[in-house]
């Protein structure tokens, strides 16, 4: 089962997610940019990096001019994408 929040802070649990909560999560987030964040894995796996940086602003944790010139989104982008990481 998997269990999950829904906006409004409802708690549900379901056995597996459906094509129509996905809607609703997507539906949110362009009604709520701010209080929901709708990323899916297809986009991570095209552009980690900028959406590292996009959740990371979401959260309230975006990356400093510093941790940009270190390039710290790539490392984590690479890190996250080894095979056999877990």
């Amino acid at each position: 089962a998997q269990t999950t929040w829904l906006p409004g802070k409802r708690m549900v649990t379901r056995k597996k997610p459906t094509m129509a909560s996905c809607l609703e999560y997507w539906e949110a987030s362009v009604r709520r940019p701010h209080k929901v964040l709708f990323l899916r894995y297809e986009e991570m796996l095209l552009d980690p990096k900028s959406n590292l940086k996009k959740l990371a602003k979401f959260i309230g944790c975006e990356f400093s001019q510093e941790e940009d010139e270190k390039r710290v989104a790539d490392s984590i982008g690479e890190l996250c994408m080894q095979p056999g990481q877990a």
